[in-house]
């Protein structure tokens, strides 16, 4: 799953081509999501594999045929024919028509697991199902690697070229895009919420922000103090876990206009990092779009205050 996500980002970001055939995905497993998994029709077969052998299968309009059986379903019954063995983590899956969607419930180690299969002409090939282990690390953070993290935040950079040219590789990733950048002014200097994404599967959030000075003097920040509060009325807080940002942002240019004073053009820094699960090894069930308040410390102030917080 790695090595092709990397691949088709750099695709992407380089613009190139390439073809979705042989298309693999990953799938977290987990009670409160129905996945949906893009399925083959005219050609081949769409492989469900899972962490451990389903204990049943409940299909609506689905076939499930034993594979030692080898028994076969009745046209015009069923959207998809489903080859299984009994006892084995893989299911192999095919529509029988164009228009084919069915959910069909998984019960894995008494628990229930929903998969929405539908008939597409850019299939996944291979769906591979996995749980995630959400224990919190010392800080109490949820347990999306640094590496993942970082992997997530280019997934974001390059979400525009990937939903043009490849819309399959973010379908299940929310992306909000403020009509203007949320603006959380400081004294001296400001946050600019650019956009913020949400991959359901991570349960991580990617936060674009700029950092804006516009004094004539450096501005040292504490980037690992960034923190975002929830604005839809909870006030909740989440620590940024996975930070691409610098320390210090440069002074505003400071130039002399016909009027003879001194005329300051605000800097302005790029920032990147991300809000994974709960903060106690739980899922936060975050949104994307939302008011959302940054806060943040300058090194050389012991308490930062916000010229008119939210």
């Amino acid at each position: 799953m790695k090595p092709f996500l990397i691949s088709i980002i750099l695709f992407a970001v380089n613009a190139w081509t390439c073809h979705a055939d042989n298309y693999a995905r990953q799938y977290v497993l987990d009670e409160q999501i129905c996945n949906k998994v893009p399925v083959t029709f005219d050609k081949g077969s769409t492989t469900l594999m899972f962490p451990a052998p389903p204990d049943a299968i409940r299909p609506g309009r689905t076939f499930v045929a034993d594979a030692s059986k080898g028994n076969a379903p009745v046209p015009g019954n069923v959207d998809f024919y489903a080859v299984y063995q009994p006892g084995s983590r893989y299911i192999s899956i095919r529509a029988l028509t164009p228009e084919a969607r069915d959910v069909v419930t998984f019960i894995i180690g008494g628990k229930l697991y929903n998969v929405e299969l539908f008939a597409d002409k850019k299939p996944v090939l291979s769906a591979v199902f996995y749980k995630t282990q959400p224990t919190p690390n010392s800080d109490g953070q949820f347990s999306v690697t640094p590496a993942r993290g970082v992997e997530l935040i280019r997934q974001a950079q390059a979400f525009d070229a990937l939903n043009k040219s490849h819309p399959e590789a973010v379908e299940q990733v929310e992306c909000f895009k403020p009509q203007q950048p949320m603006v959380i002014p400081y004294q001296g200097w400001m946050v600019w919420i650019n956009r913020v994404w949400r991959f359901e599967q991570d349960d991580t959030l990617v936060f674009w922000i700029s950092f804006i000075n516009r004094s004539a003097s450096p501005l040292s920040i504490d980037k690992n103090s960034i923190t975002v509060v929830t604005g839809d009325g909870t006030n909740r807080y989440y620590q940024a876990s996975v930070i691409d940002s610098v320390s210090v942002i440069p002074p505003a240019f400071v130039s002399i206009g016909t009027d003879g004073k001194e005329k300051h053009t605000p800097s302005m820094v790029q920032a990147w990092f991300t809000v994974s699960g709960d903060g106690h090894g739980g899922r936060n069930w975050l949104k994307a779009e939302d008011n959302w308040n940054v806060l943040v410390s300058r090194k050389d102030t012991p308490v930062e205050k916000q010229e008119n917080p939210q």
